[in-house]
């Protein structure tokens, strides 16, 4: 069974994940994760690349094994957040 925690940590005002490495970013999702190992390219970025097992799997979201639109457009998000310039 899955579930969700809401945690209050008094005296932290911000929660980020910049510590993560944009390209490190499908492992720490484990439904994309599963699927990232199928990529054509060892580099990809599960954005836009040919052969790309994340975005087959996006395409057959409808499969058990599917990627949810939903899902995949967190994933998409916070990789272009992660992959602004840091200051």
């Amino acid at each position: 069974e899955r579930s969700t925690a809401l945690i209050d940590s008094p005296g932290f005002q911000e929660f980020g994940l910049h510590h993560i490495a944009p390209t490190q970013l499908a492992a720490c999702m484990p439904d994309i994760a599963a699927h990232a190992s199928h990529c054509k390219f060892y580099n990809c970025t599960h954005l836009h690349e040919p052969g790309c097992g994340v975005l087959d799997a996006l395409k057959n979201a409808s499969g058990i094994d599917g990627i949810s639109a939903n899902r995949y457009k967190i994933y998409s998000e916070l990789f272009a957040e992660l992959s602004q310039q840091r200051y």
